[in-house]
């Protein structure tokens, strides 16, 4: 966060702070890349299973993946256990230390910070559900089916809207830094 207007600017951190971005961003660039690895060739794709609202629609995706695809999207799990905190730094970092938010009134900015911590948490309660239904060997039922496609929506819909905000950000910064140079 900014120093408040009685606060000096501390110099290492102002040094410290695009590092940590730049960290984050790398992190979850690979991170996002080796699961696109994993389940990248699933048909369909793996949004159609998480968000699968009903038994039928989810039995359907799995079998028309079939054992193999079962078995790829399982491996993700590995790796996906990981991802949520991944991004959830990943939306604290540019939030708190890229200065782009750092305009904004101190809920807002709150706001933004819990973005992708929330949309991961909504992560783990999806697969930890989805792992569960795929080894419940045909019982697969209603409740936990719509939840998991709950929780998937709920972090989708965060991620787009963080996504959004950032690269609105982004281009505002931008246009301000080159219309600075005019």
């Amino acid at each position: 966060m900014p120093p408040s207007a009685d606060e000096a600017p501390d110099p290492a951190a102002a040094r410290v702070r695009p590092a940590i971005v730049a960290l984050a961003s790398i992190a979850f660039i690979a991170s996002q890349a080796n699961l696109l690895r994993i389940v990248g060739p699933l048909t369909p794709s793996i949004l159609a299973l998480q968000l699968a609202f009903t038994p039928d629609a989810f039995t359907d995706v799995l079998s028309r993946w079939g054992e193999a695809g079962i078995a790829r999207y399982r491996e993700h799990f590995a790796y996906d256990m990981a991802h949520p905190f991944i991004y959830g730094a990943l939306g604290v970092a540019w939030v708190r230390w890229s200065g782009l938010f750092a305009a904004l009134p101190s809920w807002r900015r709150r706001a933004w910070t819990v973005a992708l911590p929330v949309a991961g948490a909504c992560d783990l309660v999806e697969n930890a559900l989805h792992w569960t239904l795929l080894g419940s060997a045909g019982a697969i039922t209603a409740f936990p089916v719509a939840l998991a496609a709950t929780a998937a929506s709920v972090k989708w819909g965060l991620a787009v809207l963080f996504a959004a905000g950032l690269v609105r950000r982004l281009v505002a910064a931008a246009f301000a830094s080159a219309a600075s140079r005019v």
